[in-house]
């Protein structure tokens, strides 16, 4: 999405939160060392634990279907921004 992320973390026993912070901190610092603006992040987050299977399964439809309500693409497949080890055996194989 432009203006926010949406991601599936299986963080096993490390703390969300911390996770966060560093994924934060890294993007940041990725994005002083190109010289670009980095100050743009909010200062919470909204986490869900995520513990049934069909829970699971309602959660990977939003993320993948929220290009789709902002009207950017007409199928999730199509937003180039989304990927993931979840992802790796339902992409069509467009490579060589």
């Amino acid at each position: 999405m432009p203006d926010h992320v949406h991601a599936l973390i299986q963080v096993g026993s490390v703390d969300l939160i911390a996770v966060v912070r560093s994924v934060n901190a890294y993007i940041s610092r990725s994005l002083a060392a190109a010289g670009l603006p980095t100050g743009f992040w909010q200062p919470r987050s909204n986490d869900k634990g995520i513990r049934e299977h069909q829970v699971l399964d309602h959660w990977i439809t939003y993320i993948l279907d929220n290009p789709v309500r902002a009207g950017l693409v007409a199928d999730w497949a199509d937003y180039p921004w989304i990927g993931g080890s979840l992802l790796d055996d339902t992409r069509p194989n467009t490579g060589p």
